[in-house]
Order: C-alpha cells, then structure tokens, then sequence
C-alpha cells in the first residue's frame, strides 16, 4: 500500500514539474486539481476572457491556494487578480465555487479575494447573502463574511451597518439570510 501511494505522489511530482515547466509565458496560469492538490493538465490563458473564467470558476472550489503558490511557481496572486479583472464574467451560479476558494489565502491574495467578493457583495448583495446562508461549511461562511467585511471596511462603515440594518429588518430575509447579515455586522466591528 505505502509503495502504491509512493507511485502514485512520484507520478503526480512529475506530472506537475511536467505541467510547470511548460508554462513559463507570464500570461499563463495552471490550475490546481482541488480534490489532490497536484497540478492538472489544463492551462488558462490569463488573458482569454469569459471560457477562462468559467472553466477557473468551475474548477476552484477547495483549491488551497498556498499549494497551487508553491507549484504553479507564484501565479495564486495573478490568478486571483484575473478573476478581479474579470469580475463581470462572474455570475451567481459560481458563487458558491468562489465562496469555497479561502483556504491558503496569504496578505496579497486575501486583499484581492476580499476585493472580488466585497465587489460581489455590493453589486448583488440578495445573491450573496442567500449564498452565504446556503453554505453548509459555517467556517467557510464565517471565511467569506470576514473577507467581504474587510472590504466593505474601506467604504462608510458607520453607511454600510446602517443599510445592513435597514435591510435585515424589512422583512424580505429568510432566517438564516438574517444570520449572515448578523455575522456581517459583528465582523464590521473587527474587519
């Protein structure tokens, strides 16, 4: 079993130095498989417009983007940086990808996961929210609050609480939509 699992890491080294190597152009990303961890065989042009951004969006759900740092030799932050430049290309079916895409986030990569979902927030606040209060994960729920938190940091805190509030209270929210209003205020007061 061990010699099985020694293969298979050496074949998935391989496959991935095989993939990096290939990718040296400053406008190419590759992808983490999310489920492994290993580098698949797919390679988005950062610059190829709304198929990139899908086929991105569609893959990204649990990427650990520390891992995909280390062997997409530093491209998390211009992958990252591609879905901003490309935010209008991100429709609410893709959503909850992007909400399952925190884990490994370092400073520069938070700021632009925050700016993305922050932007989504305030462009399609319902969607969101009703996103949000559908996650199973709660850690991951709390990940993204605080993330759009930190963004909505940078506007009129004491504006953005009082439109939270407003909003809560008029009657148009689920229960649980309600919850993650709650947990966006209380993450307003510590971004």
């Amino acid at each position: 079993m061990i010699s099985k699992r020694f293969t298979i890491a050496c074949t998935c080294i391989c496959v991935t130095l095989a993939v990096i190597t290939g990718c040296t152009d400053s406008k190419e990303t590759v992808l983490l498989n999310p489920s492994t961890n290993v580098t698949d065989n797919v390679v988005y042009p950062l610059d190829a417009g709304k198929d990139s951004v899908l086929n991105l969006l569609q893959n990204i759900p649990n990427i650990d983007w520390h891992a995909y740092n280390k062997s997409s030799d530093g491209k998390s932050l211009d992958t990252i940086e591609f879905l901003y430049n490309n935010i209008t290309l991100i429709t609410p079916e893709y959503y909850s990808n992007l909400f399952l895409a925190t884990k490994g986030l370092d400073g520069a990569s938070s700021e632009s996961y925050s700016a993305i979902v922050g932007e989504l927030y305030q462009k399609d606040r319902n969607t969101v929210v009703e996103t949000l209060a559908t996650m199973e994960d709660q850690a991951q729920q709390q990940s993204v609050i605080s993330f759009i938190a930190y963004n909505l940091g940078y506007l009129d805190v004491a504006q953005v609480k009082e439109d939270i509030s407003t909003w809560k209270s008029s009657g148009e929210l689920s229960s649980d939509e309600k919850v993650v209003l709650t947990d966006l205020l209380a993450a307003l007061d510590n971004p």
